[in-house]
């Protein structure tokens, strides 16, 4: 199982908003909901992680005709099993720190297919 993900140049406005108003409509009230937000970081960086002189992750295209931008994330390695995959989250964890609000990511989204948008 991997880590599904947005390619910032190739999504659009329109499944970023649908996917915010998801995830809130998933979301228990309260913390850590009160400050949501999304991860930023490259896919070369997530490349880059190793697992001992291994490449610990691949980030491969799965884009869809309704979001261009989709992406995932898994394991070079899947069978190596489950406490394998709990290692690798914890190299990625660390890279998931620099953080910005809904609304940012929302703003640096594509305007294409945007309801708010004249295109």
């Amino acid at each position: 199982r991997g880590f599904s993900v947005h390619r910032m140049k190739y999504v659009w406005r329109c499944f970023i908003r649908s996917a915010i108003d998801e995830r809130i409509g998933r979301a228990r009230p309260g913390p850590p909901w009160t400050d949501a937000g999304v991860a930023v970081m490259k896919a070369g960086k997530v490349r880059g992680i190793r697992d001992g002189d291994e490449q610990a992750f691949k980030v491969i295209d799965t884009a869809l005709p309704e979001n261009p931008g989709h992406a995932s994330i898994f394991a070079a390695s899947p069978e190596k099993g489950k406490a394998h995959a709990r290692k690798l989250r914890s190299l990625l964890t660390p890279r998931l720190q620099n953080r910005m609000s809904l609304d940012q990511a929302y703003e640096m989204a594509s305007p294409r297919g945007a309801p708010d948008s004249a295109s």
